[in-house]
């Protein structure tokens, strides 16, 4: 059976690394993003429903893009934060992201 997805959002791979903000204590894996969340790679995954804000080192640019929200969901590869609103130089990276992929 093929499970098909219920996002209205693609996600897109992303090589990146995102700081926690709650106490700075610990750093994730980027796995892939989409306009309204993103999915990490943790060893530190937090609780559904935390309110969290993360500081992403996206590649070519120089200040970090910070991004607040709610872990939507924990499972053993990760957890997912669901995006309060995504600042425009996320939302343009992820743009340029697809339409490289598209280009593949």
């Amino acid at each position: 059976m093929i499970k098909m997805s219920t996002r209205r959002f693609a996600r897109v791979p992303v090589a990146a690394r995102a700081r926690a903000v709650l106490d700075g204590r610990f750093c994730d894996d980027v796995r892939d993003m989409s306009e309204k969340g993103m999915g990490l790679k943790t060893a530190h995954p937090l609780d559904i429903g935390t309110e969290v804000t993360f500081m992403i080192d996206l590649p070519g640019e120089d200040e970090p893009v910070e991004v607040s929200g709610r872990i939507k969901w924990v499972n053993e590869r990760g957890m997912g934060l669901e995006f309060h609103d995504a600042e425009f130089r996320l939302v343009a990276f992820i743009d340029a992201q697809r339409k490289a992929l598209e280009r593949i």
